[in-house]
C-alpha cells in the first residue's frame, strides 16, 4: 500500500488519507487499519492510534503492531 511508503517518507497525513481510501474499499483490511493507527501515532493522536491498531489486530493478530 502507498500508506507504508508515505509513513516511511514521514508524511503521516498522506498515509492517513491512503489508509482511509483502502478502508472504504475494503473494511476488512487489517493492514489498512494498522497503517491508519500508525499514521495517527505519528500525528501524536494516541487514543485513535490505539483504536485502529486494536481493530487491525482483531482482524489479523500481529505482536509487532504495538512497537
Amino acid at each position: 500500500m502507498k500508506a507504508q511508503y508515505f509513513l516511511h517518507l514521514r508524511r503521516p497525513q498522506c498515509a492517513f488519507r491512503d489508509a482511509n481510501t483502502a478502508i472504504s474499499l475494503n473494511p476488512d483490511s487489517a493492514l489498512a487499519h494498522k497503517l491508519k493507527g500508525r499514521a495517527y501515532a505519528k500525528l501524536k493522536n494516541w487514543e485513535n492510534a490505539l483504536v485502529f491498531l486494536r481493530l487491525g489486530n482483531q482482524l489479523v493478530y500481529d505482536e509487532d503492531s504495538y512497537r
